[in-house]
């Protein structure tokens, strides 16, 4: 059976594929229901009791919605990525838990790991494997949950241990998608303004070899396809690492167009025989840690508002009652909340566009 390329593939049924439930309109929907409860209580404040037995209504109907579209939208989902699957002969499996076969340095941290929408063939006459992965770091209150999507490679000879770590990627909210750090003795100088958008680690011995391979072509390509993509390679295997799991037809053509570029690239530099391996490979030296961004504080941010907006309003409910003045406190709060979290996103929004500018400068 003839391999798959990337342009052999059909990706016309992805395109039935919408985008997320929008939340953020949610969101806003819900606020305003609280300010117009609000203000309808102030107006005639006989009304309260009502008002708040409408609203708790409403709030059970808003969760059991939002419960119902997500579970409409993920089996929609599922059977749009298996349709897809079927029609380039591809197999396609909705979700297992991830053992620790693996070699990549992303499933060697972490705990609860899983493997989902998973496309498997053969691409580019190598076998390939792309699933969205889930995997736990940290614990107790530190504990977090990360997504990562990853296409893996299977290559046809052993290289030495690499690790291509992007630095646009890593100034997200979601910091690297990598749960580890590297020794900084195995960092490889790269030429030219390349530091500023990637980090080369590869074991001692093996820096020429590295810079054989990734070499300043294949750099130029990285950047332009693969900014905010990592990637590894150990032995045989190849991964590419992003920091979100894909929800569209475009995101899907991006990640194969992507993989097609920097394997072109690749296959070359196997092709002319002038990389150097030995069979037992030496691996990189790695630290389970999470590198994370000062964009997050935006979170924690919102937790701390909510929280202290549940407190004065519970203040305000002791000192005032359900008057007139103490559920105008409320509304009041509410509103800053509500404006706080609009703003505070655009804000996130513009620091992330600023930082990607400036590593492109």
């Amino acid at each position: 059976m003839k391999t798959k390329k990337y342009e052999d593939i059909n990706f016309e049924p992805l395109r039935s594929q919408k985008q997320n439930i929008p939340i953020k309109a949610i969101v806003i929907g819900f606020a305003t229901s609280i300010v117009i409860t609000a203000i309808a209580t102030i107006i005639n404040p006989l009304f309260i009791a009502l008002a708040l037995l409408l609203y708790f209504l409403g709030f059970l109907i808003l969760v059991a919605w939002i419960v119902w579209s997500v579970y409409l939208s993920q089996k929609k989902f599922n059977e749009t990525l298996k349709n897809f699957a079927k029609i380039n002969n591809f197999s396609y499996i909705m979700g297992k838990d991830q053992n620790d076969s693996k070699r990549g340095t992303i499933f060697s941290h972490g705990r609860h790991k899983t493997s989902w929408n998973i496309i498997a063939g053969d691409y580019n006459n190598l076998s390939f494997e792309l699933y969205s992965y889930n995997y736990t770091t940290g614990s107790g209150e530190s504990s977090k949950v990360n997504y990562v999507q990853i296409f893996e490679i299977t290559l046809p000879r052993k290289l030495p241990h690499i690790v291509i770590d992007s630095l646009i990627e890593s100034g997200t909210s979601q910091g690297s998608v990598l749960p580890i750090i590297f020794d900084s003795s195995q960092k490889i100088e790269l030429e030219g303004d390349f530091y500023k958008y990637f980090a080369l680690y590869a074991p001692d011995k093996y820096g020429v070899t590295a810079l054989t391979l990734i070499a300043p072509d294949v750099m130029e390509t990285l950047m332009q396809f693969a900014a905010k993509c990592d990637i590894e390679i150990i032995d045989n295997k190849l991964y590419f690492i992003w920091p979100e799991t894909p929800r569209s037809y475009q995101q899907y053509k991006d990640i194969f167009n992507t993989v097609d570029k920097i394997l072109d690239q690749i296959q070359k530099k196997l092709i002319s025989g002038n990389i150097y391996t030995h069979s037992t490979q030496a691996k990189l030296y790695t630290t389970p840690y999470i590198k994370t961004s000062k964009l997050k504080i935006f979170g924690s941010m919102y937790e701390i508002m909510f929280f202290a907006l549940c407190i004065v309003g519970g203040l305000s409910i002791k000192l005032f009652g359900l008057s007139r003045l103490g559920v105008l406190i409320i509304v009041v709060l509410c509103f800053i909340y509500v404006l706080f979290a609009i703003f505070s996103h655009a804000r996130k929004k513009q620091l992330l566009k600023n930082f990607e500018q400036r590593r492109y400068q």
